[in-house]
């Protein structure tokens, strides 16, 4: 059941092969191997060291995954964000906008929300923020 919500997730946010992904708490990272077959860079923001480590090695193969691990509501997002475009166009990667998706606890989705929403011009909005 979770491998077809996952990809249902990844389908209704359009992710394209090269798209540069955030995905908050990907825990084991049923989601985040979704986007990866999708062929989507991911950037993994997951707070828990254990389920960081697990993501790491679980990923680490696969040349598309960058796990860090920090509390997302800590996290300092635009200079982080600044890294990974630093980070992409040395690969070649061209840095659009980053598409949100995740899977996350319902009682952390408003002030998750609420941070990014600010952000329209590091995040891509409309419409593809997507959450299970």
């Amino acid at each position: 059941m979770t491998l077809i919500i996952d990809e249902k997730l990844v389908e209704c946010a359009n992710i394209q092969k090269g798209d540069i992904v955030l995905e908050i708490g990907p825990g084991t990272g049923s989601l985040t191997n979704s986007l990866v077959e999708a062929g989507a860079h991911v950037i993994a923001v997951e707070k828990d060291p254990a389920m960081a480590e697990l993501i790491m090695e679980r990923f680490q193969d696969s040349g598309l995954v960058e796990v860090v691990n920090e509390d997302f509501m800590k996290w300092r997002i635009r200079s982080s964000i600044e890294y990974f475009r630093t980070h992409y166009s040395a690969k070649g990667i061209p840095f659009k906008q980053i598409k949100v998706v995740s899977n996350l606890p319902f009682n952390i989705t408003t002030p998750v929300v609420k941070r990014i929403l600010p952000m329209g011009d590091i995040f891509f909005l409309d419409g593809s923020f997507i959450t299970g």
